[in-house]
């Protein structure tokens, strides 16, 4: 099976248990792990670089809540395309849904918690997700998914068909799709 990991990031992915991983980032690590594939390429153009139906699997953790909403039909078209007929495309992403309950639960003042009491790892996770459509130069989320949004923006131009969303709470926060392609 062959798996396409989009948007590596610093999480470079080996052959394991007959899976053939692919890692693709913009700008991924200077170093290089041993027995790993890993390619410097937009990730709006792979499916220039693969051809069709290359892969089984499309792997993206924390990489389309940096797409703009407008550019996610052609993401999508490129996984499409370098997908094979019954191909699945695994997609996480921050549950901004989830994220802003608990900002609200700690925050609100309608607790009993101190201070000192409140989750540190809640309000470091907070502060990245919050920071949206920012300066170009920095990383920022340019789309807020939830679980009914996500699945709208994966469905929206026909080309796959959510079949499980999951939502992870503490200490995630994330909603997991797993789409099928049409």
């Amino acid at each position: 099976m062959r798996v396409l990991n989009l948007g590596c990031g610093s999480d470079i992915r080996k052959d394991i248990d007959g899976e053939e991983w692919w890692n693709v980032d913009t700008n991924p690590p200077a170093y290089r792990s041993e027995n790993a594939r890993v390619l410097e390429l937009d990730c709006r153009k792979i499916a220039s670089y693969f051809e069709e139906g290359f892969f089984d699997r499309v792997f993206a953790s924390f990489l389309f809540e940096h797409i703009e909403v407008a550019a996610l039909p052609a993401l999508l078209w490129n996984i499409h395309r370098v997908l094979a007929a019954n191909g699945e495309l695994l997609v996480h992403v921050p549950n901004m849904q989830a994220i802003l309950r608990e900002y609200e639960r700690q925050f609100s003042g309608d607790t009993d918690e101190n201070e000192e009491d409140k989750d540190p790892t809640f309000i470091t996770m907070i502060v990245n997700p919050l920071r949206i459509f920012g300066d170009e130069q920095v990383t920022q989320h340019r789309s807020i998914w939830t679980p009914a949004v996500g699945q709208y923006y994966l469905e929206m131009e026909g080309l796959f068909r959510v079949v499980d969303v999951t939502q992870k709470c503490d200490p995630d926060w994330t909603v997991v799709y797993l789409a099928r392609k049409v």
